[in-house]
Parts: C-alpha cells; structure tokens; sequence
C-alpha cells in the first residue's frame, strides 16, 4: 500500500512542479522580464532568480541535489555486498551467503548502519524539497512580483 501513496505522491508532486513552470511561462513575458524561457522548473528559477537577486533558492536546491546524490552514493556499497553474494551462491559449490552472513555479524551491522543513513539522507532531501517549494519559491516569486 505504501509503494502505491508513493507512486501517487510522485505523480502528483511531478504534475505540480509542470503546473508551476506553466505559470511561470505565461507570468514572465507578461511582466516582460529578460528572462530565458527553460524546460525544467528548477533551472526556470535560478534562472529568475538570478535576475531577481538572491541565492536561497539556487542553494536550497543544490542542498537537496547534494542528499540525493549521497543517498546514492551510501546505498551502492549494500547493493555491491549483496549482488557479490548472490553471485558467489551461484558460482562455488557449497557457499551459503546466510551462513557467512551470521559468521560474520560486522558485515550486518555496517549494512544495518549504511541503510540508516540512506534514510536519513532520504529524509534530509524530502526535508529540503519542502523548504525549496515552501518557503524559497514563494520569496522567489515576491522578489520577483509575479
């Protein structure tokens, strides 16, 4: 049930951020700023913003860029380990991955730690898309006067 309120969550999120941009297309030759016209919401911003003044949008931003990409970068070592392992069930006779698993306990605290901080890094990121959409776009938009 969870993995469809994301699913839905995402679709809504994304149907949002378009809805947005729509709004700035049509508010920015209305007010006829020397603005370039952008595809992606985020680079429509900065892009406004950099005309406007201003960086909390533009850092907000990177922010959160910044924890998706190290959610990332901690997750790839899990993957790894167990990928390593499916592949060593496979290839050498006898190896049972849950055997060496339970011998080797330190491998399940460091995954059990490195999946925390995924999750924390999850978290982080949410945390800063919300700051980005509900405080650094409205300010955005009133330095901006649209």
């Amino acid at each position: 049930m969870s993995s469809m309120y994301q699913m839905a969550s995402t679709a809504l999120g994304t149907l949002h951020l378009a809805e947005e941009l729509r709004k700035l297309h049509v508010a920015i030759p209305a007010k006829n700023l020397p603005v370039q016209v952008k595809g992606d919401f985020y680079e429509q911003c900065i892009a406004l913003e950099e005309l406007v003044g201003g960086e909390g949008f533009r850092k907000t931003y990177k922010r959160s860029r910044l924890f998706n990409m190290l959610s990332g970068v901690v997750a790839l070592p899990v993957l790894l380990a167990v990928i390593v392992l499916i592949i060593l069930r496979y290839t050498i006779s006898g190896f049972d991955p849950a055997a060496w698993v339970l011998d080797n306990l330190w491998i399940v605290a460091l995954s059990a730690a490195l999946i925390i901080d995924v999750l924390v890094m999850s978290y982080m990121q949410k945390a800063t898309l919300q700051l980005l959409m509900n405080v650094e776009y409205p300010a955005l938009l009133g330095r901006a006067e649209l």
